[in-house]
C-alpha cells in the first residue's frame, strides 16, 4: 500500500482565497490580490464538480482543461488552482505541476494545501530538505492540518532518518485524527522500538 497521500480533491471544493487574483501571462499561479473572493456562481460550481469527477475517474486531460478554464474565469478561488496542479501531477506532467505549485506558494504564502502538495512533488524529486520546509510551512499556516503531519512524519522516517521527528509527527497526526489510524499506530510502535534500540 502506498503510504504517501495527497489531499483528497473533494475537500478542496470551493475553497476561496484571501483575495481576488490576476492571471499571469503563462497560465500558472495567481498573483496577490486585494478583494475578497465572491462565492462561485452555480454554473462555475457545476463545472468545478464535473472537473473533480474527471480527476477522480481519471480523465486527466479533461480535468486539466476544465480546471484551467476555471482558473481563467474565476482566478480568485484556490480549489481550481490546487486541483489543476494535482491533475497535472497525476498526468505525469511533473515539471508543470511543480512550477504551478511553486508559483502558488510564492503568490499566496498562506495557502497551506499548496505548500503540502509542493512538498509531495519535492519529495518525489529527491528534494527532501525542501519538502520538509514545505510541509512545515503548511503546518505553520494550519496547525490542525493532520495529513501534513502524517506525510512529514514519513519524510522524516524514510528519507531524513530522523526518528524523533517522525515519531512526534505520527503522534500529532493521531491526536488530530481523533481516532486511531492502525497503520500509523504500527509506525509509532516501530519508531519507539528503534529509539529504544539506539539508546
Amino acid at each position: 500500500m502506498q503510504r504517501w497521500i495527497s489531499l483528497a480533491v473533494t475537500v478542496l471544493l470551493l475553497l476561496g482565497c484571501a483575495g481576488t487574483v490576476e492571471l499571469p501571462e503563462r497560465t500558472a499561479a495567481p498573483s496577490r490580490g486585494e478583494q475578497a473572493a465572491r462565492p462561485l456562481d452555480p454554473v462555475a460550481e457545476q463545472a468545478f464538480q464535473a472537473a473533480l469527477s474527471d480527476l477522480k475517474a481519471p480523465r486527466l486531460e479533461q480535468a486539466i482543461d476544465q480546471f484551467r478554464k476555471l482558473t481563467l474565469s474565476h482566478p480568485g478561488y484556490r480549489g481550481p488552482w490546487i486541483n489543476l496542479g494535482i491533475a497535472l501531477r497525476e498526468a505525469g506532467r511533473t515539471d508543470e505541476s511543480l512550477a504551478l505549485f511553486r508559483d502558488m506558494v510564492s503568490a499566496h504564502a498562506d495557502w497551506a494545501v499548496a505548500h503540502h502538495e509542493l512538498a509531495i512533488l519535492q519529495r518525489q524529486q529527491g528534494q527532501f530538505e525542501a519538502a520538509r520546509r514545505s510541509y512545515e510551512a503548511a503546518i505553520q499556516i494550519n496547525p490542525d492540518f493532520a495529513l501534513a503531519y502524517r506525510n512529514l512524519g514519513l519524510l522524516c522516517d524514510l528519507y531524513l532518518h530522523d526518528i524523533n521527528c517522525a515519531l512526534s509527527k505520527y503522534e500529532k497526526y493521531q491526536t488530530l485524527l481523533g481516532s486511531e489510524d492502525k497503520e500509523v499506530a504500527l509506525w509509532v510502535a516501530d519508531a519507539k522500538r528503534r529509539l529504544t534500540k539506539d539508546d
